[in-house]
């Protein structure tokens, strides 16, 4: 009988509490300016009705790790029959429960000793928009991963998560600025959506949770996602990547389309045979063609950069001068960390790429372009006395890089070892981390609505997790960690983003209330969960 992929893990409760808990004393010089006054765990849960069902996910796979807190290893069908089993020291008391100031989320679990449990999630806490449902009901399912940690609240915060990439697995996408709003078909097995509120493919999404996760749970769907972002000229040649809107309509103000490549580099290490054969010649001709057109056309030679708006930060005056709103020349000459590292990733992966296809003269060129740009990112970028990277650089005008920072940037200098071990402690303890979580820019934008300004984004909390880990900063992986699972916990859903003081959903405070769009089930903030269970705790 067929065995299902399992990932049933191997946690041990102790180590989940000293993570995802709130004692840092003695770290803070490491993660920078901290509050941790923010969320703990508690006692056990109180059982509440479930009346509000979504699908969820599960597979039946255990793991061990030596400590006598895990898994075992099963989960065979030798009758037919899904087996499992539950962590040798298994113990619920004080794990279904997460307090979060004045607010609480809870779990109850039907049968805990089911090989395919039912959730019941519930929050005291203010719900976005009053949704989901409160309590929330997640069944796992037996074609998904499950967790078994000794931790019911981690369990189930899991199955949420399996239950949303279940949800945002379409076989149709439609948007009302697509098609005159009708469905468009994305391939035979179908593809992400990017959330509640987002019901298309965008590339820097697909891109970003595709990479940090979701390629691995589907392969063929995440595939798909990174084709129906692919685009041949009204001829049938010339096939680049399709560049999502931004400031000024989109490319070239916006040029973070290179971010595909993220994606794509997750997916090719996922798929196998023929289909990843078919994918990577595919991923070639895309990423050569791409890269020679962005060379043209956004390039700069006289220093080593490209131009374009930072990846991600696409709303003008959320992060550049409040002008820009109404003229974007200056986003577009001006230079950004994220893109730039965008624009890295895309030429080593076609440097890799261009090996499989026996394209020698390709490879030794887009090398040579990764290796000058690997220098000229750190040498107009890095700000030594300060220990960070900036943001961006503004126009010709200015040389002088802004005093700026972006986490999603930073946390991909580190990543891409664009930051040396040393560099990358300095960038990780000298972030602020108030909140929560940390802010995706700092500082703050004065007198704007809350978005990318004063927000915290769970999937740029996932890069900065991986970040820390990559460079061994435990103190800022236990916040990161902790952030993530407070706010899947207190909002029922894993949502776009907060405010990052706060950590709160919606904060109405006049002119400047937000965030001013937040989405449930934002497919990169789902994926950033993910990441941090499959690639933190279990690597």
């Amino acid at each position: 009988m067929r065995r299902n992929a399992l990932f049933c893990g191997s946690l041990s409760l102790s180590l989940l509490l000293a993570a995802c808990g709130d004692d840092t004393t003695g770290r803070q010089d490491e993660v920078g300016t901290v509050d941790d006054s923010d969320a703990t765990t508690g006692d056990s849960g109180t059982d509440s009705d479930g009346t509000s069902s979504d699908d969820a996910t599960s597979s039946d796979s255990n793991s061990t790790d030596g400590t006598g807190t895990t898994t075992t290893d099963s989960g065979t069908d030798t009758d037919g029959e899904l087996s499992c089993d539950v962590p040798a020291r298994s113990d619920p008391s004080g794990t279904a429960e997460w307090l979060d100031g004045a607010n609480m989320a809870s779990v109850s679990i039907a049968d805990r000793d089911a090989c395919l449990r039912s959730y019941s999630l519930s929050t005291t806490g203010p719900l976005r928009d009053g949704y989901p449902g409160n309590p929330r009901s997640i069944d796992e399912q037996a074609s998904r991963p499950r967790l078994r940690s000794g931790h019911d609240l981690f369990d189930a915060l899991y199955a949420l998560a399996m239950a949303e990439v279940e949800q945002l697995s379409v076989a149709m996408i439609t948007d009302y600025a697509f098609n005159l709003g009708g469905a468009v078909p994305c391939g035979v097995e179908g593809c992400f959506e990017t959330g509640r509120l987002w019901h298309y493919v965008w590339t820097r999404d697909t891109a970003y949770a595709t990479n940090l996760g979701l390629a691995d749970l589907d392969p063929a769907r995440a595939r798909n996602s990174l084709n129906f972002k692919l685009s041949t000229r009204r001829d049938g040649s010339d096939l680049q990547i399709v560049q999502d809107t931004g400031s000024g309509g989109s490319y070239p103000v916006s040029s973070d389309r290179v971010t595909w490549a993220y994606g794509a580099r997750a997916t090719l290490a996922a798929l196998d045979g023929q289909a990843r054969a078919d994918f990577s010649a595919r991923a070639f001709e895309a990423l050569h063609n791409t890269t020679q057109h962005d060379r043209k056309v956004v390039y700069d030679p006289g220093d080593g950069l490209y131009r374009g708006e930072q990846s991600f930060l696409d709303w003008r005056e959320q992060s550049y001068p409040n002008w820009t709103a109404e003229d974007v020349v200056h986003i577009a000459q001006s230079k950004s960390l994220s893109t730039n590292l965008a624009h890295l990733n895309a030429l080593d992966l076609l440097v890799e790429l261009a090996g499989e296809q026996g394209e020698a003269a390709v490879a030794a060129e887009a090398a040579a372009w990764a290796g000058d740009l690997r220098a000229a990112i750190h040498d107009r970028l890095w700000l030594a006395d300060i220990g960070q990277f900036s943001s961006h650089v503004t126009t010709g005008l200015d040389q002088s890089p802004t005093r700026r920072m972006d986490l999603l940037g930073s946390a991909q200098a580190i990543l891409q070892d664009v930051a040396t071990p040393a560099e990358a402690m300095q960038i990780l303890s000298g972030q602020p981390h108030y909140g929560p979580g940390a802010p995706v820019l700092w500082p703050q934008q004065q007198q704007t609505p809350i978005y990318h300004n004063r927000g915290e984004w769970p999937f740029v909390t996932a890069y900065w997790l991986r970040a820390a880990k990559h460079a061994n900063n435990d103190a800022v992986a236990a916040k990161m960690m902790r952030a993530l699972i407070r706010g899947a916990a207190v909002n029922l859903s894993n949502m776009e983003n907060f405010e990052a003081a706060t950590g709160a959903p919606w904060l109405d405070e006049g002119a400047t209330s937000g965030p001013v769009v937040n989405s449930q089930r934002q497919l990169w903030s789902v994926a950033g969960y993910l990441s941090m269970v499959h690639h933190t705790l279990f690597g």
